[in-house]
């Protein structure tokens, strides 16, 4: 009697032994995907589904601008119903933009991909990139050079010794130029330029760095003849400056000083080539002065106009040949 007890016992653990054992979970176990500057292939898989439910694959990619341009977010649904193998592929084909134009920028691309089932299980895996998590979509086109183009450089410390530049410091560049000959033919002169402020950090918090500001790229149409200064000669005015930054912290939260000065750097072209050029340029932190902190481009600051607060010397005059 007791062996017999004993076998139903026994035979008791083991139906609750495989009623216990835990139903193989829905998976998906493939996302991967090929991109272009024109969209994307993304190849789907998952295993040990209910055959006959309705199942749902989510997935979305993010382009994250690596020139500080707009995200771009991309998603999609596949609902599909298993079959009776209890697995599931496909590959779903895109574009990045409903317009169907090519990327005209530079992408860090990554994404993800999610299994949904009716009863509410899912399955989420990285979407993968040829072994890595993201991608770096290379899309915008260098315009070619304009003809005659040079660059050129001028270094000068026309503002001193700035030993107290503070992280938020609004920093102003600019320059002026000016052909040189009264006999020189029209031309079409192109410039882009930007002033680089070398800065230590005296009382410690790293070695520094270079606070640069870009002044862009501008096109002139210079008439024949034309001797004067551009955009103006006047180094207080609001078009002697081109840019403005406000001073990132270089040195965790100390100050930063600059005891060189800065560069002045140019590209520039002339269409045809026509004359000389004669540039200077200038630059300016009103609150390292002692000033208030205004920016030199900004017309509504009511300290712009003040001579003492954007009133910065030029620089020596450089000749461009």
């Amino acid at each position: 009697m007791v062996c017999k007890h004993l076998a139903v016992f026994a035979g008791v653990l083991i139906l609750g032994a495989v009623l216990a054992t835990p139903a193989v979970a829905h998976e998906l176990t493939n996302a991967s995907a090929t991109i272009d500057c024109g969209g994307f292939c993304l190849y789907l898989m998952a295993t040990n589904l209910n055959p006959g439910d309705h199942d749902s694959i989510m997935y979305s990619f993010t382009l994250t601008s690596t020139t500080g341009g707009p995200t771009l977010t991309v998603s999609g649904e596949v609902d599909f119903i298993a079959d009776d193998s209890g697995s599931f592929s496909t590959e779903v084909c895109g574009k990045w933009l409903s317009s169907g134009n090519l990327l005209s920028d530079n992408y860090e691309v990554t994404g993800t991909a999610t299994l949904t089932t009716p009863s509410g299980e899912t399955s989420t895996r990285t979407i993968d990139f040829g072994g890595q998590s993201s991608m770096t979509l290379t899309c915008s086109v260098t315009p070619p050079p304009p003809p005659n183009t040079k660059t050129f450089s001028i270094s000068n410390s026309m503002e001193g010794d700035l030993s107290n530049i503070q992280p938020g410091d609004w920093i102003s560049g600019g320059y002026s130029f000016k052909f040189t000959s009264s006999t020189h033919e029209a031309t079409v002169y192109t410039v882009t330029t930007s002033v680089t402020l070398p800065v230590t950090c005296p009382d410690g918090g790293g070695s520094g760095g270079n606070i640069v500001i870009p002044l862009g790229t501008q096109t002139f149409n210079i008439a024949a003849g034309d001797t004067n200064w551009h955009r103006t000669g006047d180094q207080n005015s609001i078009l002697a400056w081109e840019g403005a930054v406000q001073a990132p912290d270089l040195c965790s939260g100390q100050r930063m000083r600059n005891q060189i000065g800065a560069t002045f750097t140019a590209t520039v072209s002339q269409n045809p080539h026509v004359d000389f050029v004669d540039w200077r340029f200038h630059y300016r932190d009103p609150a390292a002065k002692g000033k208030p902190n205004t920016n030199c481009t900004d017309a509504t600051d009511p300290n712009r106009n003040r001579a003492d607060v954007c009133g910065a010397s030029w620089s020596q005059t450089f000749r461009d040949p």
